[in-house]
């Protein structure tokens, strides 16, 4: 994988971002979900566009993207991990995840070709137990 790293501390207040439910006593999708919402709240507050959460085409293409967003006329494709540590959620995105990542993200572009002249890449976003955010911009390649 190559990219930036950004992390980002857990917030010392109670926020829209963090989930209400202490993190052991969720579902794993509810954690998912948890943490998707992390994310976009996050992504927004650093002035992302969100443009599509949880898209999902199965017209072929079995694969889901938790969030498609823009900022400065980058076109961002974003999977979220939360895991309890950011090494165990950089650990769970395997070749076969970014394969159905990025097939449905050519989806997505050809249902939505204004974009389809935007720089675009592939983003990671991790988040912690402790609601610790992590971001990976450009995580992967097409070729990867």
């Amino acid at each position: 994988m190559i990219g930036n790293l950004v992390i980002v501390p857990p917030s010392d207040s109670k926020s829209a971002a963090q989930p209400a439910t202490e993190p052991e006593a969720l579902s794993a999708d509810a954690k998912g979900r948890a943490g998707e919402a992390s994310a976009k709240a996050w992504l927004q507050a650093q002035g992302y566009q969100v443009l599509a959460e949880r898209f999902r085409r199965r017209n072929g293409v079995a694969g889901e993207i938790d969030l498609i967003v823009v900022r400065d006329a980058t076109l961002s494709f974003v999977e979220v991990k939360s895991h309890q540590s950011q090494t165990a959620a950089l650990e769970a995105i395997t070749a076969r995840a970014r394969a159905r990542i990025a097939a449905a993200a050519e989806v997505w572009l050809a249902e939505n070709p204004s974009y389809s002249s935007y720089p675009m890449r592939f983003d990671l976003v991790l988040v912690s137990a402790k609601q610790e955010i992590a971001i990976i911009e450009n995580a992967w390649q097409l070729d990867d």
